[in-house]
């Protein structure tokens, strides 16, 4: 995904290997995901599932979700065991023949977000949704208003001022 350009002293928020986000990088980006989570008809209060492998994608959704109002549950890709009655998975593209196999039985699950580029190699069904087809034209801008759901070990870093390292 494309970000905004860093502002002078704007401390690193997110480090991987290949990139690094700014302060102001992150809540533009998680600014983003928040609107993607609100386009997608999604309440507060409402159970998301991030199955991803430790991306940027996850760092920024989960945040995303934490402003939203929802209450995002991690997982570790292909382990759905916590999708319980959550609204929306976010997941990696190879497990979607596992969620969909599954799917009937969580009546609850209303979309699944796949994290890739392209759907060719997919079949997309009703409710399913690609990251970037959503992410990429939301605002930047959300204003959250409420309660902030528990803050997952993954992102408290950030709420502490730290970057968080991947």
């Amino acid at each position: 995904p494309a970000f905004r350009r860093p502002m002078e002293n704007d401390p690193p928020a997110l480090v991987t290997a290949s990139q690094t986000l700014t302060r102001s990088q992150l809540a533009s980006a998680t600014g983003k995901a928040a609107n993607l989570i609100q386009n997608l008809g999604l309440s507060r209060g409402d159970l998301i599932l991030f199955a991803l492998r430790r991306r940027p994608e996850l760092v920024i959704g989960v945040l995303g979700a934490l402003r939203f109002g929802a209450v995002p549950r991690i997982a570790s890709p292909g382990d759905f065991s916590g999708l319980g009655n959550a609204r929306m998975a976010v997941i990696e593209p190879e497990e979607k023949p596992a969620i969909d196999a599954i799917r009937e039985d969580h009546p609850d699950l209303w979309h699944v977000v796949l994290v890739v580029r392209s759907a060719a190699p997919f079949t997309m069904g009703a409710g399913d949704f690609l990251w970037d087809d959503y992410y990429a034209p939301a605002p930047e801008r959300f204003d959250a208003r409420g309660a902030v759901p528990p803050i997952p070990d993954l992102v408290a870093p950030w709420f502490a001022g730290e970057p968080v390292r991947l």
